[in-house]
């Protein structure tokens, strides 16, 4: 149920009455979301650690790697999706090769030493990133909706689109 806006109000934007159920429902697919993510952290540190005896946590700056990297092919330089995410994949996995070469493998069985240069890397890494691609998002692409209409009043949507809850609930 969509109510209209206030008197001398945004006329584009409305305020929504959301039932609780629907708060519920959104709460629940949010939190099981997030607690994905965390398993695949988890999952992520205790393989490499459990396998190579290496605390890496720098998972996520070789992942922003990757990302950038990926996006800068397929979006800056107007390339095929699939050659920005192979691109991705093997700018993060050649940089994770050097720090393992060059750098970790000096430092097995020393987890303190190994957790203290893999923070290291995650702000050497970060602040390159800032250095090459700026600070601010290089996305330039619009956030996607669910409809460009309002299905009662016909005013632009203001939601974002929620692929788990389908379109305009």
């Amino acid at each position: 149920m969509i109510r209209p806006a206030a008197a001398g109000g945004d006329p584009h934007r409305s305020t929504e009455v959301v039932s609780p159920v629907s708060l519920v429902i959104q709460n629940l697919f949010t939190g099981l979301t997030y607690g994905m993510v965390l398993f695949l952290i988890a999952a992520g540190l205790s393989i490499v650690m459990g396998i190579m005896g290496i605390t890496n946590l720098a998972h996520g700056a070789l992942y922003m790697v990757g990302a950038y990297v990926g996006w800068t092919v397929a979006v800056k330089y107007h390339q095929n999706y699939f050659l920005g995410v192979v691109a991705g994949g093997l700018a993060a996995g050649f940089v994770g090769l050097f720090i393992q070469l060059v750098f970790l493998n000096r430092l097995y069985k020393q987890p303190n030493e190994q957790v203290l240069l893999t923070f290291g890397f995650i702000l050497i890494i970060t602040n390159l990133v800032i250095w090459i691609w700026g600070p601010t998002s290089g996305c330039s692409s619009p956030i996607p909706r669910c409809s460009t209409r309002s299905k009662s009043t016909g005013s632009p949507s203001p939601r974002p689109a929620s692929p788990s809850l389908g379109p305009d609930w």
